[in-house]
């Protein structure tokens, strides 16, 4: 039993690569291309959310590398101690960054609603399922 064709609109949104921004400074561009490798089924909506992403993870990046040399407690010239407040800014970036994920279908509890997906993956399992019963 053969496989169900692929719609050719399903194909299309699969295929859709948008090119990084010229906005975007190099590092940006390239986590942007490699970003758009991992997820199926963007669109032009999607452009806003992926340059806040990709600029959230870099800022992200930054923060670990400054609190990594300052450290995790900082020290007032008085002797009094607290909590870099690097971290906060991180989590924020962090949760940022988990939240965009989620709805572009980049984490694995996020892939199963993505419908794109579900279509492709359905066209294929049913058959090869079917294929190997009989």
């Amino acid at each position: 039993m053969a496989n169900k064709a692929i719609p050719a609109a399903v194909k299309t949104a699969l295929a859709y690569r948008p090119e990084p921004p010229a906005s975007l400074t190099g590092s940006e561009r390239a986590r942007w291309t490699e970003l758009v490798k991992r997820f199926n089924g963007l669109s032009e909506s999607d452009i806003d959310a992926l340059v806040i992403l990709v600029q959230s993870m870099e800022q992200a990046e930054t923060y670990r590398k400054q609190i990594n040399d300052m450290g995790d407690v900082l020290t007032l010239p008085s002797g009094v101690q607290y909590l870099n407040p690097l971290h906060k800014i991180l989590s924020v970036k962090e949760r940022t960054i988990l939240n965009l994920l989620g709805k572009l279908g980049g984490t694995p509890a996020s892939r199963p609603q993505n419908a794109l997906s579900d279509a492709v993956s359905t066209s294929f399992s049913d058959d090869k399922l079917k294929e190997f019963l009989t």
